[in-house]
């Protein structure tokens, strides 16, 4: 079971530390000769700790080489709020028509629809985890960025076992 320890930070809000051996802990300065090397190393520092990696943002270079690539928390980033129509009808492609018709078509559907907002469990939460692998000039590359606390508990082993793998 991946062993966890809370604290508090300087802004008063509470961060989630997974206790893991230093072996498979990354730190900056490490360095990976190939990018997938890289992201392997921090799946296995992630799921052990108690938490799933994803993925993120890669940013490429005039020569289209990976020169940045972001692995977070699958837990970062917020949810937009959306809202459903009720009546589930998709925007077609209608012909042009009148200035005044279409204020009339906007009237009827602004009448005719209601707002419902669908429940889910929230899954995504702002965590700031991160490890960013740099591209080197002599090749490979190098963790730029690394920050392990978390703004949430980390999964245990039950949970862990209803968790969908890695994505992306």
């Amino acid at each position: 079971m991946p062993r966890q320890r809370p604290f508090l930070c300087s802004g008063g809000t509470r961060e989630w530390l997974p206790c893991s051996s230093n072996e498979l802990k990354p730190c900056l300065g490490m360095t990976f000769l190939t990018l997938k090397e890289g992201i392997a190393f921090y799946k296995a520092y992630a799921r052990p700790s108690g938490f799933n990696m994803h993925k993120a943002t890669t940013t490429k270079n005039r020569q289209s080489v990976v020169s940045f690539k972001y692995c977070l928390c699958n837990k970062a980033g917020f949810k937009e709020k959306k809202n459903l129509i009720k009546d589930d009808s998709y925007k077609q492609k209608e012909p042009k028509t009148s200035c005044e018709e279409n204020k009339k078509k906007t009237e009827a559907n602004e009448k005719s629809t209601d707002v419902v907002n669908r429940k889910r469990l929230v899954t995504i939460v702002g965590c700031k985890v991160q490890m960013v692998l740099k591209h080197r000039k002599e090749g490979g590359y190098v963790v730029s960025i690394f920050h392990e606390g978390h703004n949430h508990p980390l999964y245990t082993l039950i949970c862990k076992k209803s968790q969908k793998e890695e994505g992306k």
